[in-house]
C-alpha cells in the first residue's frame, strides 16, 4: 500500500499534462507583435463590449468583432500584466479562454456568451488596472 499515493500521483499528474497539451493544441496562436497597442489598451474593453451586446443577437457578429478587434490585444495585456500580476493575468487568460470555447461550438448559447464576455470585460479591466493603465469603458 505504500506506493499507491505516488502511483495515482504519477497517474494524476499524467493525466494533467494530457489535458494541458490538449488545451496548447487547441488554442490559438498567440500573435507576434507584443507592443502595446497606441494608447494603451484602451480599445479592448469597448471591443468586448460591443461583442457581448452582439452576442445578444448575432453571435457570429460577436464572434468577428471579437476576434478582429479583442483578441490578439488581449494576448498582448496578459503577457504585460504577468510581469507584475500573474493572478490577473492568468483570471485574464481564463476569462478569454472562455469565451474562445463558447465561440467554437456549433450552436453558440448567447447567455453563455454574454456572461463570459461580460467576465472577460471584467477580467480585462482588472488587468489594465494592475498595470496602472485605463481600461476603456462600455460606453
Amino acid at each position: 500500500m505504500r506506493g499507491k499515493p505516488a502511483v495515482v500521483a504519477v497517474v494524476v499528474g499524467a493525466g494533467l499534462l494530457v489535458v494541458g497539451g490538449f488545451v496548447l493544441l487547441r488554442a490559438p496562436e498567440a500573435p507576434t507583435d507584443t507592443s502595446a497597442a497606441p494608447g494603451g489598451f484602451t480599445s479592448i474593453v469597448p471591443a468586448l463590449c460591443r461583442a457581448r451586446d452582439s452576442a445578444r443577437t448575432d453571435a457570429g457578429d460577436s464572434r468577428r468583432i471579437f476576434l478582429d478587434e479583442g483578441h490578439a490585444p488581449l494576448h498582448v495585456l496578459a503577457d504585460e500584466v504577468a510581469t507584475t500580476d500573474r493572478a490577473a493575468a492568468a483570471d485574464l487568460l481564463e476569462a478569454k479562454q472562455a469565451v474562445e470555447a463558447d465561440l467554437e461550438e456549433e450552436a453558440i448559447v448567447t447567455n453563455d456568451l454574454e456572461r463570459d464576455l461580460q467576465a472577460l470585460i471584467d477580467a480585462t479591466i482588472a488587468a489594465s488596472t494592475a498595470l496602472g493603465e485605463e481600461a476603456g469603458t462600455c460606453g
